[in-house]
């Protein structure tokens, strides 16, 4: 790698504009520095292998020794003849040697800001020395060729510090151009150790580690050069860019500092021996052994012309000359090691170095045309825009989908592992049926908790795509987990309940209530209208394809390979899933608001003082309390939908049956299916083709026949009608179970069970759907995250109160053994009684929604008026909430030049 664009240029500033303007040179200057580069880099790889074989185990310690001394003479001497000639200015020297104490003009504070732009040379010389150390020592026992091809881990290095150091967001071309280069660079090193045994492969580890301390040293140096920059545009100084050989002459002035400490640690780790007998045959070697010192003041001189050539062609040509001429030497290495030369003879290259070589060059070529394409690109940003946030012109394809494939493979992992879950807990737990469903209810309880932690930390501490990443490393966590508790070799009970009831649980909560969000706030509110609606409608699409995927393909791994097998498949697709997500952020496709604080909190505040003070109009800054009087009128707004969200608990409780109680029905029935005995758990997914296929039907059909003669149902008399649907569900799980009881067992057919799950998924539609509806459209602008929270909490309600009553109930529910069935299990249950219990409950809250609908017309009242006030407020304003919530600007709408390499 070389340094950055550098001195030979003026700027000046006009009209808020910086104009490069190069100095006139020479035309065939260009030109023969790179031949002069290419040249001496060539001529360099084979002089320092020659260097490294006449002093042995000797030459990292020597040549660093005094390789430091003279580069540092040498840049010395170059930096002095440029200050004499004018080219470095006064500026330039001060900056990098004197301290910065001009705080008022430069707004510098602290100490490490007043400190000279030295200190970075002083952090970035110490890992060059250590670097070249480990490099010099490498280069005696691996081949010219293999070491020119582990010398191009620079390349990866480089883009992983600067990930860390420097905030680079590197696009999919750069990735994959690396992702190249570090697989030739390793493949070549296990090359090395197969044809050179323990002691090659472990030095061509040591050129690699080289080449990460080397990567660091220039990130450090390129952080240099941008805080110079930054500093000198901020002072108004003619030349904005630091000269190289300022900068070099303070890095091997602090190298000759680091170089002997460095050796001394490096041969003691290495050897053990006493560093300064290391030291003394080392400068022993160099003057006595055969042709050492003429091999190394060869070397010495074409290395120091080499680098001068480098900082030479980035001054008067540029740094992507320069790169390229640079790469031109590791090809042109491979073809003259094939001569024999004094010492070390003729390099032998194999197909596969030649390979490695040209896929190489090829990555490295695809590295850095990315590298081009994304500096235009920033380039083109700056220019132009300087919004906050920027958006695709096309978000559903460059930015939505990589959301999208992660909730697809999110519900496929969870609705992949729970259809097997009740068998899993009795044959791993012996639990027995009603204890299995009492967890399981406990479980999904604990998980639509969780969304409330999770979007306390997105919206003050994390941001929406950290939450999403955090959770999903807790969830893969769980996940494996519970595969690993699947062995029974090594199984254990808390492996089960911490897998569960803690990672996987609030994992998925977690991530439930951020990827939603996430991929609504890549389209912008205005221009994309249209596309969040659409956008929606792919989400429950990815919803119930994943469920299904995941529900049909368990169930038979199950079957066929066991529960290993079965939670293992969910687990690949969830780590599909997260590095898919994270590769987009790598891509740089998200908009990624900053946390601006949470309204959940600010609720709770209001809640503990609603406690202490018994009212919440005494809680109004007018009335004396301390919040504004805005937000507690939508706080009341919002506690005004809680007793609405209570009618959805009874259905919510009918709809936990479908992988306990439906599941231990079908499991007393004839599965045959063809000739195939279907696993049991297999006939849920009646429940998600039911929903995709009823969804279509009511709101494509259904629904606008019913807006166009005026009838559309009230959302409480949609919630009423969910309810009788859970209702009918259990009685037709209760018609099953009378026939299951009248016959023997094993006779009856699972496929009776379909009219129960297609209930329940009209039930979904009905209630589930109209709930979160009522909790997004009459509540506050700024507390709607809040209210779909509350009314996830009701979920979990409902989850907490069928374990309750499976434990409440498990006289009538006896454990059912399909292996070894029982008349206890069988004909003395009572399912019925348990059946009639829920029918009564869900008739219950039907006929609670249709008394509550004055409640209903009261609470759309008061909303009107509220949004009424809130339009005229904010007129003439016509930016929407969504705009005001993520900070989006006229003008942010652009196609960005990535989005061809989807």
């Amino acid at each position: 790698m070389v340094p950055p664009e550098s001195a030979n240029s003026q700027t000046t500033v006009k009209d808020e504009v910086i104009v490069i303007e190069k100095r006139k040179q020479p035309v065939w200057l260009v030109p023969v520095l790179i031949v002069s580069l290419v040249t001496l880099g060539t001529t360099n790889s084979i002089t320092g292998k020659i260097r490294a074989e006449t002093l042995g185990e000797y030459s990292g310690l020597v040549t660093n020794i005094i390789g430091q001394v003279v580069y540092c003479l040498s840049y010395w001497s170059i930096f002095a003849a440029e200050w004499f000639s004018g080219r470095v200015s006064r500026e330039e020297f001060e900056w990098v040697w004197k301290f910065q104490d001009d705080t008022t003009a430069t707004g510098v504070k602290g100490l490490w800001r007043r400190l000279p732009g030295c200190k970075y040379t002083f952090l970035a010389s110490f890992t060059e020395v250590l670097g070249d150390n480990l490099m010099y020592l490498s280069q005696a026992y691996i081949s010219i060729v293999v070491f020119s091809l582990l010398q191009q881990g620079m390349v990866p290095f480089t883009l992983l510090w600067s990930l860390i150091f420097l905030a680079v967001r590197y696009i999919l071309e750069e990735l994959f151009g690396v992702a190249i280069v570090v697989g030739m660079a390793v493949g070549s090193a296990v090359v090395a150790g197969f044809d050179g045994g323990s002691t090659s492969i472990g030095m061509s580890i040591v050129c690699l580690m080289s080449t990460m301390f080397q990567a660091l040293a220039f990130v450090i140096k390129e952080k240099m050069f941008r805080n110079y920059t930054e500093y000198a545009i901020q002072k108004g100084y003619k030349n904005t860019t630091l000269d190289v050989f300022a900068l070099s002459s303070s890095n091997h002035t602090f190298g000759v500092l680091w170089v002997v400490p460095i050796a001394i640690v490096v041969e003691m780790i290495r050897t053990g021996e006493d560093p300064g007998k290391r030291l003394s045959d080392g400068f022993h070697a160099l003057a006595t052994n055969s042709y050492a010192p003429e091999a190394f003041t060869i070397y010495m001189v074409i290395n120091v012309l080499f680098n001068i050539s480098i900082y030479l062609l980035v001054s008067y040509g540029s740094s992507l000359l320069t790169f390229i001429s640079y790469k031109l030497t590791v090809p042109l290495t491979a073809i003259f090691s094939l001569i024999s030369w004094p010492i070390i003879g003729a390099t032998k290259v194999t197909w596969f170095e030649w390979m490695a070589l040209v896929l190489i060059l090829m990555g490295i070529i695809i590295f850095r045309h990315g590298n081009i394409k994304r500096e235009q690109l920033e380039e083109e940003n700056r220019n132009l825009y300087g919004n906050e946030y920027l958006y695709y012109k096309d978000p559903m394809r460059e930015a939505v989908s990589f959301v999208l494939l992660q909730e697809l493979c999110e519900r496929l992992a969870f609705y992949g592992l729970t259809p097997n879950l009740q068998t899993f807990l009795k044959e791993y737990l012996g639990y027995t049926d009603s204890t299995a469903n009492s967890y399981i209810s406990s479980f999904n309880s604990i998980l639509y908790v969780t969304p409330l932690i999770s979007a306390v930390l997105s919206d003050t501490l994390l941001g929406l795509y950290y939450t999403i990443v955090i959770f999903s490393f807790v969830y893969m966590a769980g996940l494996a987990l519970l595969t690993v508790s699947s062995v029974k070799s090594i199984s254990q009970a808390w492996m089960v309940h911490l897998s569960l009831l803690v990672l996987i649980a609030s994992g998925a909560g977690g991530i439930k209530s951020c990827v939603n969000v996430m991929g609504a706030q890549q389209f912008h509110p205005e221009h994309h209208r249209e596309l969040i609606t659409r956008f929606y409608t792919y989400f429950y699409a990815a919803i119930n394809l994943g469920s299904i995927i995941g529900g049909i393909v368990t169930p038979i791994l199950l079957e066929e390979a066991g529960f290993t097998a079965s939670f293992a498949f969910p687990l690949a697709f969830f780590i599909l899933a997260t590095t898919l997500f994270i590769v987009g952020n790598l891509m740089d496709r998200y908009v990624k608001p900053k946390p601006q604080g949470s309204a959940v909190l600010q609720i709770l505040k209001v809640v503990i003082y609603l406690v202490f003070r018994c009212s919440l109009e005494k809680n109004k800054v007018s009335r004396g309390g301390k919040f504004e009087d805005n937000f507690i009128d939508d706080a009341k707004a919002v506690f005004m939908l809680l007793p609405m969200f209570i009618l959805i608990i009874p259905f919510c409780m009918a709809y936990n049956n479908m992988t306990t109680a439906f599941l231990t029905q079908a499991k007393k029935m004839n599965r045959d299916t063809f000739g195939w005995n279907m696993p049991p758990a297999m006939i849920q997914n009646v429940d998600p083709i039911a929903v995709v296929i009823s969804s279509f039907v009511i709101d494509s059909l259904l629904f606008p026949f019913l807006r166009k003669h005026k009838v559309m149902p009230e959302p409480l008399v949609r919630f009423s009608i969910g309810s009788l649907f859970g209702a009918i569900a259990l009685g037709c799980a209760l018609v099953v179970e009378y026939e299951i009881k009248s016959k023997p067992l094993f006779t009856v057919s699972v496929w009776y069970q379909v009219p129960q799950f297609w209930m329940i998924a009209l039930g979904e539609i009905f209630l589930m759907s109209t709930s979160y509806e009522v909790a997004f459209t009459y509540s506050p602008v700024s507390l709607k995250a809040v209210a779909s929270a509350f009314n996830l909490c009701f979920f979990a309600i409902a989850s907490a109160l069928s374990a309750v009553l499976f434990s409440l109930c498990q006289s009538w529910l006896p454990d059912f053994d399909a292996t070894k069935p029982t008349d206890g299990s069988h004909k003395d249950a009572h399912y019925d009684y348990y059946y009639y219990l829920l029918i009564g409950l869900c008739l219950l809250g039907s006929i609670a929604a249709l008394l509550s609908v004055p409640y209903f017309n009261k609470v759309k009242k008061i909303s009107a008026q509220r949004q009424t006030a809130v339009d005229r407020r904010s007129r003439p304003s016509s930016s929407s909430s969504f705009g005001e919530s993520v900070g989006a600007t006229e003008g942010a709408l652009r196609r960005r030049s990535v989005a061809s390499m989807a």
